[in-house]
């Protein structure tokens, strides 16, 4: 059976010679357990220190559910105590830092269940500046690169070309190569959360009505109703471990601005 890692993140005394553990792995499952340090053989634990321990399955006889749990009596710990953590990203990010956090982040947001959002040609106007049927087909680019938790390889030239036309993003490099011209607005505007922030943010308040090209305004309505109803909870999770105060403000002042509830994924001293 495989061994799991675990990390002390708090050491206090307990009754007689015992020390009371809690222990958190870099999934976020925590566990509260005790060690007698009398015996000579036990060497005491230390916030900071990794432990490796066995796991073993467990199972439920009257529903035949079965789970890995840890055997902590082959660590001299007893009296193990399992809980949820209330805010785990902020648990981990303390006990592991920031790489093992971003990578749980990124785990957590690949695997949140994602709406079965489809764009039909049916849904726009043929008009000279792109067809209805092309809308549709950017559309559900734009569904499918959000999906993709912003990656690179989901951003494709005529996504970027897209948004230039209807939201007046800044160029970035007049690369004659359009995938050089959205390889470079990806690196932009991608790589850290507060850069996707701002992006997500100028579709949320820009104004349909208001396009160099006005034959777009239903496509540009539409991608702002997603990226309002749907982006922003996603965009939580995407932003949630910045430190700077500007950027948590910002995104706290757009989520209450378009109805989405603030506290979705933010931790709770935000």
């Amino acid at each position: 059976m495989q061994n799991k890692l675990f990390k002390v993140s708090k050491d206090e005394a307990a009754a007689g010679s015992h020390r009371r553990y809690v222990l958190v792995a870099e999934d976020a499952e925590c566990w509260e357990v005790l060690r007698d340090t009398k015996f000579v053989h036990i060497n005491r634990w230390q916030v900071g220190d990794v432990v490796e321990v066995s796991m073993k399955l467990q199972c439920v006889i009257q529903t035949g559910d079965c789970t890995l749990i840890p055997r902590w009596e082959t660590v001299d710990a007893v009296d193990p105590v399992k809980f949820d953590l209330a805010q785990p990203y902020q648990a981990i990010l303390h006990t592991w830092g920031d790489q093992t956090a971003e990578e749980y982040r990124l785990k957590i947001a690949r695997n949140r269940p994602r709406p079965n959002i489809t764009f039909r040609r049916e849904d726009f106007t043929d008009t000279e500046e792109m067809s209805a049927l092309d809308k549709a087909q950017i559309g559900n680019l734009f569904v499918r690169f959000v999906q993709s938790s912003f990656d690179r390889v989901a951003f494709t030239p005529s996504l970027y070309e897209a948004l230039m036309r209807m939201f007046r993003y800044e160029r970035i490099r007049p690369h004659k190569d359009p995938s050089q011209r959205a390889k470079s607005f990806h690196y932009a505007k991608f790589d850290m959360a507060s850069n996707r922030l701002n992006f997500v943010a100028k579709i949320a308040e820009s104004d349909p009505n208001d396009l160099h090209q006005p034959g777009m305004v239903d496509l540009a309505r539409a991608l702002r109703g997603y990226v309002i109803q749907y982006v922003m909870p996603l965009l939580t999770a995407s932003a949630q471990h910045a430190t700077a105060v500007k950027e948590r403000n910002e995104l706290r002042w757009l989520l209450r601005r378009h109805g989405v509830p603030g506290d979705f994924l933010l931790p709770r001293q935000w």
